[in-house]
């Protein structure tokens, strides 16, 4: 029996899951080799609003730094036990880059850029009808939910500035990946680590849907970037 169940938005445009977040924790869990199960999630079920969050053993965890961390010390897990102290401070680091900056820039290109919404618009609404969202409410809380993401990009400050800024922080974002890939297998090397997990989360987010951006043009460019996903794909999603 499964003891682990990830509440998510659901598969969407190709990906495992809606949320970069939903897919981070996913592949933290195939990495660590604790099956789970997935199931819609509602934010207003969640211990603290959001999405992903899940049930583990009669009890609600949410916020994935914190979910991993619980399920490290229940498990005895540590997936980074290869790396040197440096190389851990370092993960920290680079992993709170892609959560707090990059994952701002994929909201403006999904919410607020023009062009984005008009492709992201409908994926939003299918996924709110298959997490039970009546047909007619769909196109309604669509524009509910867009007009608290906007708030929030504001208030964050991505949304302050203009298409051309975001998209050359984007495409720093891109540059970095390059470098710190290389010409390895995974993040920091030949084996896969948790930063995996996120590196995965938000590259495959950037590249696999059908919507364009300059930051999805950009990482087009190198060919490592596509074939990382799809050999982490094939190593931890191949079921």
């Amino acid at each position: 029996m499964t003891e682990i169940t990830i509440h998510g938005f659901g598969p969407a445009m190709g990906l495992e899951d809606l949320s970069p977040f939903c897919i981070k924790l996913q592949s933290y869990l195939k990495l660590a080799k604790l099956p789970f199960e997935t199931q819609p999630g509602n934010p207003q079920s969640s211990p603290k609003g959001k999405l992903p969050y899940i049930t583990f053993r009669g009890k609600k965890y949410s916020d994935t730094y914190f979910i991993i961390q619980m399920l490290n010390k229940t498990f005895e897990l540590d997936l980074d036990q290869l790396l040197t102290r440096e190389q851990r401070i370092w993960t920290a680091t680079y992993r709170s880059s892609l959560e707090e900056h990059l994952y701002f820039l994929l909201l403006y290109f999904r919410w607020q850029d023009k062009e984005g919404w008009e492709g992201y618009r409908g994926h939003i609404q299918e996924t709110l009808k298959r997490g039970g969202v009546p047909g007619m409410i769909a196109p309604i809380l669509t524009k509910v939910v867009r007009n608290s993401v906007l708030k929030s990009l504001k208030a964050q400050g991505t949304g302050r500035h203009q298409r051309e800024e975001v998209a050359k922080l984007g495409k720093e974002h891109i540059h970095a990946m390059v470098q710190i890939l290389g010409d390895n297998a995974f993040a920091m090397g030949e084996q896969a680590t948790s930063l995996d997990a996120t590196f995965y989360a938000f590259l495959t987010s950037i590249l696999t849907p059908p919507l364009d951006s300059p930051i999805k043009q950009e990482a087009l460019k190198h060919p490592t970037l596509q074939e990382y996903c799809e050999r982490f794909r094939a190593t931890y999603f191949a079921d």
